[in-house]
């Protein structure tokens, strides 16, 4: 079986995840000699277009934080609608919450200890992030916690609609859930 290729350079290796808008391929950048994680999704309309922009502009702003993956590229392809769309970013290895199974008390403080440390820092620099939820979060072989997604996160004060419906409710926020505006505390609901 040949492996799919993306822009002759991006060499997709399996599925790291599947989402509503699309997949997350760990794959090898022939160009850089390196693995990253390549989001794929697919567009429809300008709207969509917009929302992986805004997850483009969110982790380009966010690149100073070492919780969260670089940023490295963004694309897209098919020229008109339904096209593609590729955010390439670094390949964080690690384990998402809901694959963990029971914890301890110290593995409950040490991840709440850094959990609230990154989510302190992300809210101090205006980004919410508003999708919280185990499957999001990486516990990394460094032990470290890592935060990924930010496919619906926000900046400042903006009240980006989100046009499809993209939360998840047993995570999410009444407000969120409601459609009225989200800030930090959804983040910390969450």
């Amino acid at each position: 079986m040949q492996r799919r290729t993306i822009r002759g350079r991006y060499y997709l290796d399996r599925v790291l995840g599947k989402g509503g808008f699309g997949h997350v391929y760990l794959a090898f950048d022939q160009q850089e000699q390196r693995w990253c994680a390549i989001k794929e999704i697919r567009i429809e309309s300008s709207d969509d277009r917009d929302f992986v922009m805004n997850e483009v502009v969110t982790l380009g702003n966010c690149d100073h934080f070492e919780f969260i993956p670089t940023i490295y590229d963004a694309f897209f392809e098919g020229g008109s609608y339904p096209e593609m769309g590729y955010v390439v970013m670094e390949y964080i290895e690690g384990t998402s919450l809901n694959q963990i199974g029971d914890w301890t008390a110290p593995q409950v403080a040490h991840f709440l200890d850094q959990m609230l440390s990154n989510l302190a820092q992300l809210h101090a620099h205006g980004f919410v992030h508003r999708d919280i939820k185990p499957e999001n979060i990486l516990w990394t072989h460094q032990s470290r916690y890592a935060l990924v997604d930010f496919g619906i996160a926000k900046m400042g004060t903006e009240t980006r609609s989100i046009v499809r419906p993209v939360l998840t409710p047993q995570f999410a926020a009444p407000e969120q859930i409601n459609g009225q505006g989200t800030d930090q505390r959804s983040d910390l609901y969450s």
